[in-house]
């Protein structure tokens, strides 16, 4: 499951700045720079709406394996559906 602590890594790997995830969040900079510094708690609606939010960015298969399994998971059924459409 996604953490706080993952933020910082995983934002790198999709070429995000922490103004382009807050921007891809539709939140202040500040806002999220304390999320991702811990200074306020990581609750699930953060974890949901990061993983969400990233979706659209993990169009290829090295992107997705860097998102929680589950919504891995998730990413690559759609990907199978809309391949066979």
């Amino acid at each position: 499951m996604l953490t706080a602590s993952d933020l910082p890594e995983l934002r790198k790997a999709f070429g995000l700045t922490q103004t382009g995830m807050a921007e891809l969040l539709g939140i202040h900079l500040r806002s999220y720079q304390d999320i991702e510094a811990g200074k306020v708690v990581f609750k699930t609606m953060h974890r949901l709406a990061i993983e969400r939010a990233l979706l659209p960015l993990a169009g290829s298969e090295d992107l997705a394996r860097l998102l929680p399994a589950a919504l891995r998971t998730d990413i690559l059924a759609v990907a199978t559906l809309l391949k066979s459409a």
